[in-house]
């Protein structure tokens, strides 16, 4: 079978001065104008026609990440040259694919690899933008002389800024490229990103921590921007350690703070995902903050840094089995943190309710049905007691993903929970687990929780009598 190679080129728009450095079968460099001439038309066919001419001296000041790649050649001519004259018309043309890639698969592996480095951490102007360059297109030329041409997109998609200054008196206007300035420690990418990287991951690729899309994810929040860029940042961690399961948001800051030995993680990852259910859901929010952007990105990058890792060194056969160490491990992370937050005393020396419990309900319930817990004390008591019931007293963080299952549950289950006040509410659930016991599935606990709730609510809206006076004889 014959093969052809292709090269793709794809520009770090807003890239300061990188070092020339090569990495797996990628490469970032700086082009002359006569080096880019001869890569990107080597036959000169684009310079027969104007309107195809680009400015190789705006584009030789560019750093490139560049991908080469051998790719074997379809033996029917025709499909190489006109592949569109042999796609079959019985398929779905608007259906979805919900991972579809945005640039060229050598090209993601590439930039998966570059964006494992801490960007944020060296880039200058943190405030402005995470990401020390773009990449807004890639180029791809053929060495097969029957695949179509493209035509280089113009300089104008880059940045550049006009350069005015004075040389013995006279006015010198130049054009220059836009960056973003990095620090000192950039200079280490060269060796951090190296061969010996791009060996590991092609590694971790092929084990069963790498079985959900956590590359495509990480590159995807990378090519985003504003509000896909969060959610790409929150569900590349859910990609990484998420499955379908009950309390699934507390078993990823479990298994987050067991993957990265940090138990503030797990509390960043709480606090950013609030940002994401609110958004999600529906509900009124605020402005994400540039500082909550940047916590997100780094946490991704941290948490597929170190999957990388884990996936290499320890190998797991199954994913399963090593996201419920995960959760172990993080559990022993979490312990001490967890008996420090829960060691708080009243005045009276007494150990008091932790009002973090008391706002579990809280959140979950709509904006006209909040309120203070701290001064419910009826309230208070039922959330203590269905803590109790739980049999949960002494793990907080799994309590806190139970009842927060349990409650959302039943405000889903039940189209009249707002007729009732906050502490009947938690009062029908706490009976449901009471009568039903904690080992009972959180669906037969609200099916027994909304049928308390029905009764209830038939005996309050049932009319009553009418007694009538006795009529007279």
């Amino acid at each position: 079978m014959r093969e052809a190679q292709q090269i793709h080129l794809c520009p770090l728009d807003l890239a300061d001065d990188l070092p020339a450095w090569s990495f797996g079968g990628a490469e970032v460099r700086v082009f002359t104008a006569d080096e880019l001439l001869a890569l990107i038309d080597p036959l000169a066919v684009d310079r027969l026609r104007p309107s195809w001419s680009f400015n190789a001296d705006r584009f030789s000041q560019i750093n490139w990440l560049v991908v080469r790649e051998t790719v074997a050649l379809e033996a029917n001519v025709g499909k190489r040259a006109l592949p569109w004259l042999f796609e079959t018309l019985n398929r779905d043309f608007f259906k979805i694919e919900p991972h579809k890639e945005r640039y060229p698969a050598p090209v993601e592996r590439a930039l998966f690899a570059l964006l494992l480095a801490p960007w944020e951490d060296w880039t200058e102007h943190r405030e402005l933008n995470w990401r020390a360059f773009t990449a807004p297109w890639v180029h791809t030329v053929s060495e097969d002389l029957f695949v179509s041409r493209h035509r280089l997109p113009s300089a104008e998609t880059l940045n550049f800024e006009l350069d005015v200054f004075e040389v013995d008196g006279e006015t010198i206007e130049l054009e220059r490229r836009v960056r973003y300035q990095l620090g000192a420690d950039a200079s280490s990418v060269s060796a951090l990103v190296g061969d010996d990287l791009v060996r590991r991951i092609e590694k971790a690729a092929a084990s069963a921590l790498f079985e959900t899309p956590v590359a495509h994810f990480l590159v995807r929040a990378f090519a985003a921007d504003g509000i896909d860029e969060f959610m790409g940042h929150l569900t590349m961690i859910e990609a990484a350690l998420g499955q379908h399961e009950s309390s699934a948001t507390e078993c990823v800051r479990r298994r987050l703070a067991g993957l990265l030995g940090d138990a503030a993680v797990a509390a960043d990852y709480g606090e950013l995902f609030e940002l994401r259910s609110q958004f999600v859901h529906g509900r009124s929010m605020t402005t994400i903050s540039g500082e909550h952007r940047c916590r997100a990105r780094s946490l991704a990058r941290r948490t597929a840094a170190a999957l990388v890792e884990r996936a290499c060194d320890a190998m797991p056969s199954e994913r399963a089995a090593d996201l419920a160490t995960l959760r172990t491990v993080g559990s022993a992370v979490l312990t001490p943190a967890k008996r420090k937050a829960n060691a708080k005393t009243s005045s009276d020396g007494h150990e008091a309710l932790d009002p973090a419990l008391l706002r579990i309900v809280e959140a979950l319930a709509q904006s006209d049905a909040r309120r203070d817990f701290q001064e419910n004390e009826e309230a208070a008591e039922e959330s203590a007691a269905l803590r109790s019931a739980l049999n949960l007293e002494e793990d907080y963080p799994a309590w806190k993903a139970r009842a927060e299952a349990l409650m959302q549950a039943f405000y889903e289950r039940v189209d009249f929970w707002n007729e009732f006040p906050l502490k009947a509410r938690v009062r029908f659930v706490r009976r449901a687990v009471e009568e039903n016991g904690p080992a009972a599935s959180n669906d037969a606990i609200i099916d027994h929780a909304a049928e308390l709730a029905s009764r209830e609510h038939a005996a309050r809206t049932a009319p009553k009598p009418r007694h009538g006076r006795r009529p007279k004889r």
